[in-house]
């Protein structure tokens, strides 16, 4: 075998093994488009939350529940980011996803602020 065909065999190899390795399984697919659902329900549920802590409806109850579900929300982002085991997440490697979740971040960063001072003092600014 020729040097050349040698070398071919390893790119093509090398680049069979990288997409296998790169490429989430079938379930771990499942895994990422449930943990995205649940990212949204969560986004829903924990403005749900501020607003009854702003009403004073349950507010100890409620402030418990709202900080469950901004470490849950935190969790989940970083394992959509960085992958989680626990989860069944595997880690991004996509730049263009990698971007987008760059973007969630800095937005989750500002509203999980507002969301814990609000928890923290009881109440909301209206």
């Amino acid at each position: 075998m020729t040097a050349f065909r040698q070398v071919l065999l390893i790119l093509l190899f090398g680049s069979l093994v990288s997409t296998t390795f790169a490429m989430p399984t079938e379930g771990e697919f499942g895994a990422i488009i449930n943990i995205a659902g649940r990212q949204r329900m969560l986004s829903q549920k924990m403005t749900k939350e501020a607003a009854l802590i702003a009403l004073k409806l349950d507010a100890d109850r409620i402030e418990s529940s709202l900080r469950g579900s901004i470490a849950l929300f935190d969790m989940s982002l970083a394992g959509l980011k960085s992958g989680n085991k626990g989860l069944g997440l595997p880690a991004t490697e996509d730049p263009k996803i990698l971007a987008q979740l760059e973007k969630i971040l800095g937005i989750w960063t500002q509203y999980k602020g507002q969301l814990e001072a609000g928890a923290d003092q009881g109440a909301f600014p209206p």
